[in-house]
């Protein structure tokens, strides 16, 4: 996702991760990091986590079978909009979605991708 800048486990403690969140909106540069907590995920049907400190949020990710080679995924993020943007927090929510959305698509792709790659490995 082009909005996060860098994403780094800490190394002695695998199941946390620092995030930094950068990006330009109306005219301004924001920037907001936060401490996640990897949840327990349930294999081939959820990740999930939530934030410890910083910008607070939390979310899911889940996969449906469709097939033995394909799945519907659905994203599902909760977050409090800071108090800097909340101005233009009714414009944000359709922005943030469209960000998300076209994530998913380019995860999509690198997922068709790593697949295909491997039935030829």
């Amino acid at each position: 996702m082009p909005f996060i800048s860098t994403v780094k486990v800490l190394e002695d403690k695998p199941e946390l991760s620092r995030w930094t969140l950068k990006y330009a909106i109306l005219g301004r540069d924001v920037e907001f990091s936060w401490l996640a907590r990897n949840m327990t995920p349930t294999k081939n049907q959820k990740i999930h986590w939530r934030s410890l400190e910083g910008l607070p949020n939390r979310g899911a990710v889940r996969f449906f079978p469709k097939s033995s080679s394909s799945c519907r995924v659905q994203l599902t993020v909760a977050y409090e909009v800071p108090e800097i943007l909340t101005p233009v927090a009714s414009a944000l929510k359709p922005f943030l979605e469209g960000l998300l959305f076209n994530g998913l698509e380019r995860f999509v792709a690198f997922a068709k991708e790593r697949y295909s790659k491997s039935l030829q490995s």
